[in-house]
């Protein structure tokens, strides 16, 4: 699923409006299995309202690499993310119940830093939005804006700052960060119960009594919060 924020990337007619895309990715052994997959996705699409537009052809182009076969696809399009600007990935994971609620907040978030970026004479140039069922239980997706490239240090940090802060905020919201790296590995184990806390040091101490895996995540933003390093 992907919100409003995309569809402007392939359709500038669309800023401002409250339309989301849905995109069902599919396998098949045969043409036909395929052919008759998409017609059933087709018909659900239609009875809910859904509407198939050239703009929509345009992101699927681009969601799969842009190329002659159906099986060339670069991860996630990476390459046209990179033409966007200066990213600001805020990712998310939460529990499917509570998505109605949060997601909006995370966008507001959003909406709210980018007006402040704005009075910063920073340029927003697109954003980006897709969410999608990881499990049965949790969704996972992502928020994201792009800035006009420049060579101000000053827009490095604010952008910087920015996921920074977006980590801290899903996080009081009973969110997960989707990678485990660096700075976000600190504020994920800042989260961990006492118990799930005491199960990983107990292997981590185990498998790896000297400190060498890993070095630098997880534990070492713990025991600087208890002041116990």
């Amino acid at each position: 699923m992907f919100g409003p924020g995309a569809n402007e990337l392939f359709d500038p007619e669309a800023a401002g409006q409250e339309k989301y895309t849905v995109m069902g990715l599919m396998q098949g052994h045969t043409a036909a299995e395929m052919d008759a997959k998409k017609e059933a996705f087709n018909i659900i699409a239609e009875e809910l309202g859904g509407t198939h537009t050239p703009q929509l052809d345009a992101m699927t182009d681009v969601m799969a690499g842009g190329g002659d076969s159906e099986t060339e696809m670069e991860m996630f399009s990476l390459g046209f993310f990179n033409g966007l600007g200066l990213a600001a990935w805020l990712p998310f994971n939460m529990p499917r119940v509570v998505f109605c609620e949060i997601y909006p907040k995370l966008v507001a978030w959003r909406e709210q830093r980018i007006a402040e970026a704005v009075r910063k004479g920073f340029e927003c140039q697109a954003r980006f939005d897709f969410f999608a069922a990881s499990d049965q239980c949790t969704i996972t997706g992502e928020v994201d804006v792009f800035f006009k490239d420049t060579d101000s240090p000053e827009l490095k940090d604010f952008v910087r700052d920015m996921i920074m802060e977006y980590q801290q905020f899903t996080h009081e919201l009973g969110l997960l960060d989707v990678y485990n790296q660096g700075v976000m590995s600190s504020i994920n184990a800042g989260c961990w119960s006492p118990g799930f806390r005491h199960l990983y040091t107990t292997v981590k101490n185990t498998l790896d009594p000297k400190g060498i895996l890993n070095s630098g995540l997880w534990l070492d933003g713990l025991d600087k919060k208890d002041g116990n390093k």
